[in-house]
């Protein structure tokens, strides 16, 4: 009976068995890099809290007036600029609370990046 060769069944038993590589230092173009992708990431976030700050105020009216019912559009931006257009205040009502749960996605997954940003070492 042959003996076959012990393998690592996870991730973490094949990190052990590999050799750290040594830390170079930045140059000073990766440094800046570095830097402009915090930034990056930082207005990303701040633009995001904007939507969402501007999603949270909007407040949806229905109207029995036909001419000022709130409507949704939607247009394609490419040629053929198909338009999509709506005055179901239960669509736009369903429309906003998936636009404002998208939004906090987006908002937990920069906060999140955000905190596992590591600046280079200086």
């Amino acid at each position: 009976m042959a003996v076959q060769p012990k393998t690592p069944h996870n991730n973490e038993e094949v990190k052990s068995t590999l050799k750290t590589t040594p830390e170079l230092p930045m140059d000073f173009s990766m440094k800046l890099n570095a830097i402009k992708r915090a930034e990056q990431l930082h207005d990303n976030l701040h633009r995001m809290e904007i939507t969402k700050t501007l999603l949270e105020s909007f407040k949806l009216e229905e109207l029995n007036n036909t001419h000022a019912q709130p409507h949704l559009t939607i247009k394609d931006s490419g040629y053929s600029s198909i338009e999509f257009k709506t005055s179901n205040s239960i669509i736009i009502k369903e429309v906003i609370t998936f636009i404002g749960e998208v939004v906090n996605q987006k908002i937990q997954h920069l906060k999140d990046e955000i905190a596992a940003f590591e600046l280079p070492k200086i």
